[in-house]
């Protein structure tokens, strides 16, 4: 028995027995022995005398919406749809830009430059056009034709050829036009066969006409963690290894077959491997995020048993990022430089993150996008990036036609959402920062009164700030997977645990996929447990996106802000700052950019350059709270302080000795600057503990100019009692030839 939800294959079932002539009734819609029931209504039923084929139940499907406001073409083919468009919508034109019919890769660049030209799109069959679409041409009076892909293209009488390979090939020719492409939009067109949720590849050319940008073909037959087991034999001796540590299995991808050996130290953590070489000597160790040239491919590793779907000693992923910033490259290079965002379309299982240990002896992974942000050799991020996913096509059609159209929406007859500030779990401090710019804040939704409902004022807000304990399938007292409770388009940011972990259910459910289906514009949260360190990112997300940044420039000037901490604390391979960068994700198109309703009431901490001096201003007001903690955590203290402030990023880790976080707060300034390095000096005292510690970090730019950063200690609050430290304000730093610190 085949399930189909909307159209869509969800499960497949090999049922005991006969489905007719039982005992007991057939019961549709019931899940682990009815635990969890199917949640809604079915709204007809059919009984046929087959079963239909996939294609049939999608066509019954799409064939259902009958929208009075719409006019219904029906065409037989793409090549129809397009010429039947090209008519409809152009009397004339001079340029055409057409590909093969049977090429989709090239159909996705050809379309997105299409509507960046705003010309017609036609398709060729075989290697020549249709009767229909010459004439279709003939009518527009056409001179010009922008052909897209490898095969040989058809040489119409009197029309001028240009011809393009792919998408570098493409946007080359863009630049030599003077056309900017600040959007790229990477798509795989390998998720027709590929990965859970097919097709999405398909919203590349949409995003990239919104955003005046350009597809970037990712053609990856991708393997996402293909797992293989070794056998609960042991290995014997090999090596120098106890018997009772070491495994042995074999890889069989690619048609080809590789013998590993893997091994644990005490309670499972320290996990490697070792292959067999055809002498039967083995490699070096590899371990988690490692690349290894496995049966013809290079491999990135995973190691943690429980790291995909089901339990395996090693799980296999293909391209790894090294391939996809290979490819990636190529186009910025056609560019002359990388673009201000970068749009993933799909699930990792079509474009892969990279896969990264935890800690060096560490066999879990982290699977973050991080580095495909990166685009040069030092260690700061570049590109605004994010992930366009959903449940199906469908939703994650609406969910990039809603970012695309978020400008209209404010224009609609009741926008008061877009004015509003909510949050849900425990208690935040970032509405008293939104106040100032102008939000109006809505009723806390502690979770206590259950997850929200229609009624709720949360589902008119624009921004919701999340935390409770949460998973995949939950943000902890908010929403669950299933939620059917339509919001208003908002950005959803989360401290809740794993929240955005895509490969863990064997349903495919995911509860910032099912935001995105019910109104969210992004989601933001965390992969795997969320830890105290998360709090500079999500502070400073906060402060970027109140600045005014679109959400994909508020992920990277936060991410970028964690990583200055990070390297603060020399946590280059492993620590909490480190995990935490890696371990945020940011769904959704990157280039939305929420409306702000004022400018904040009281001057933020800010820098200003004045020639050879540099000063840095604490926050005109400081918001202070008083608060209980969690009983969880078992604090030696009745009550905590914390502050909060407009663009200070405020640090959290847990102390052990206290049973509690404690924060530090920080104004990170950004100096921009060409020509010569210059070297940093402090100018002012500053009280103890605020001292300066010198570091300075570089950012080199494209263009040839560079961004200094370096941190200052603003505020220094004692926990328990809320006695507070302040530098006098402006601090003061000179600049003067030298060099930096990288």
């Amino acid at each position: 028995m085949t399930l189909y939800l909307d159209g869509r294959r969800t499960m497949e079932w090999k049922p005991k027995g006969l489905l007719y002539g039982g005992q007991a009734p057939f019961r549709l819609g019931a899940m682990n022995s009815g635990i969890n029931p199917l949640r809604g209504a079915l709204d007809e039923v059919r009984v046929y005398d087959r079963a239909l084929t996939p294609d049939e139940a999608l066509g019954l499907f799409a064939t259902k919406p009958e929208i009075s406001a719409c006019k219904r073409i029906p065409v037989a083919s793409p090549e129809q749809a397009a010429r039947t468009l090209a008519g409809m919508f152009w009397s004339k034109t001079d340029t055409l830009v057409c590909s093969s019919d049977d090429d989709y890769a090239s159909a996705l660049v050809a379309s997105a430059l299409a509507a960046r030209l705003k010309v017609p799109l036609l398709y060729w069959s075989g290697n020549a056009f249709s009767v229909e679409a010459q004439a279709v041409i003939k009518t527009l009076g056409a001179s010009r034709m922008i052909a897209v892909g490898p095969s040989a293209a058809p040489s119409p009488v009197g029309l001028e050829r240009i011809l393009l390979a792919d998408s570098v090939a493409a946007l080359a020719w863009m630049r030599k036009q003077n056309l900017p492409v600040n959007y790229l939009a990477a798509v795989n067109p390998q998720d027709r066969e590929l990965g859970r949720v097919r097709k999405v590849s398909l919203l590349g050319p949409l995003l990239a006409a919104g955003r005046e940008g350009a597809v970037a073909v990712l053609d990856f037959k991708t393997q996402w963690k293909v797992p293989f087991s070794a056998s609960t034999q042991n290995a014997g001796k090999e090596n120098g290894t106890s018997e009772n540590d070491q495994r042995q299995g074999r890889i069989e991808v690619n048609g080809k077959a590789e013998t590993f050996l893997v091994s644990a130290g005490k309670n499972n953590q320290n996990r490697w491997i070792e292959f067999k070489g055809p002498d039967g000597k083995l490699t070096k160790p590899y371990r988690t995020g490692d690349r290894v040239e496995l049966c013809g491919r290079p491999y990135t590793l995973a190691l943690d048993p429980g790291s995909g779907l089901g339990h395996a000693d090693v799980w296999l992923t293909w391209p790894g990022v090294p391939d996809i910033r290979g490819r990636l490259q190529s186009h910025y290079q056609a560019l002359g430089g990388y673009p201000e965002y970068l749009c993933l379309l799909g699930e990792p299982d079509v474009i892969p993150t990279d896969l990264l240990a935890k800690a060096p002896d560490d066999g879990e992974d982290i699977p973050s996008d991080q580095p495909l942000a990166n685009a040069d050799d030092d260690p700061f991020l570049e590109l605004a990036l994010g992930r366009m996913v959903g449940e199906d096509l469908y939703s994650a059609s609406l969910a990039a036609v809603r970012a695309l159209s978020y400008e209209v929406l404010l224009n609609g007859s009741d926008a008061s959402w877009s004015g509003r500030i909510g949050s849900a779990g425990w208690v935040s401090r970032v509405e008293s920062i939104a106040e100032q710019y102008g939000f109006k804040i809505a009723p806390h939704h502690s979770g206590k009164e259950g997850r929200i409902t229609d009624s709720s004022p949360l589902r008119e807000v624009a921004l919701i700030v999340h935390g409770a304990h949460s998973w995949w399938l939950e943000f902890g007292g908010l929403v669950e997977w299933y939620s059917d409770v339509l919001i208003a388009p908002a950005i959803l940011e989360s401290s809740g645990c794993s929240t955005m972990r895509l490969d863990r259910d064997e349903l495919g459910r995911s509860v910032p996929e099912r935001l995105l289906r019910n109104g969210a514009l992004n989601v933001t949260g965390n992969l795997h447990n969320g830890i105290a360190q998360q709090s500079l990112y999500r502070s400073e997300f906060w402060n970027a996106v109140l600045q005014g940044k679109s959400v994909g420039q508020a992920h990277r000037y936060a991410l970028n802000r964690a990583l200055l901490g990070m390297m603060d604390k020399g946590q280059i391979d492993s620590g909490g700052d480190r995990y935490q960068f890696y371990n945020r994700a940011l769904f959704g198109d990157p280039a939305v950019r929420i409306r702000i309703p004022g400018t904040p009431q009281e001057r933020p901490a800010r820098a200003e350059q004045d020639g050879a001096t540099v000063r840095v201003y604490a926050p005109q007001e400081w918001m202070h709270s008083r608060v209980s903690p969690s009983k969880e955590w078992n604090s030696v203290f009745e009550y905590l302080h914390y502050s909060a402030a407009a663009n200070i990023g405020i640090e959290m880790c847990w102390s052990h000795k206290n049973r509690c976080d404690m924060p530090t707060y920080y104004y990170t300034v950004e100096l921009r600057s060409g020509g010569a390095p210059v070297d940093i000096q402090r100018g002012s005292p500053l009280p103890d503990p605020l001292a300066w510690n010198g570091k300075v970090w570089v950012d080199e730019h494209q263009d040839g100019t560079r961004s200094l950063f370096w941190r200052v200690r603003m505020l220094d609050e004692n926990i328990a009692t809320g006695q507070r430290i302040h530098p006098a304000s402006p601090i003061v730093f000179g600049l003067k030839p030298g060099n930096q610190k990288k």
